[in-house]
């Protein structure tokens, strides 16, 4: 079976595949907020990570029943922003953090 990147919706939009995901966290994480920073503390990996505001929320939001989107919607409302301005951000952060096994 061969996995495409984006899917033809019915009005010609693409959508990325990313929009159907549910980013989850990782269950070896201890999260704490620190002032303006959110402390992530990866247990399994030994290792401790100081996110700003934005990135902690997006990963507060990866709980495995938001999409991308909604994830980007909920930053934005966070923020008092447009999701289109958030959602580069969202995705960047989303990549690092499974880059860094923050993610399942």
């Amino acid at each position: 079976m061969l996995i495409t990147p984006s899917l033809a919706l019915g009005d010609d939009q693409p959508m990325e595949a990313t929009d159907l995901m549910k980013p989850n966290q990782s269950p070896a994480l201890e999260i704490r907020t620190a002032g303006d920073e959110v402390l992530v503390h990866d247990v399994r990996g030994g290792k401790v990570h100081v996110l700003n505001a934005s990135a902690g929320k997006i990963l507060q939001l990866c709980d495995g029943s938001r999409t991308v989107e909604e994830i980007a919607v909920g930053v934005a409302n966070t923020f008092l922003t447009d999701t289109e301005r958030v959602r580069p951000d969202v995705d960047a952060s989303l990549a690092e953090f499974k880059g860094l096994g923050l993610l399942q």
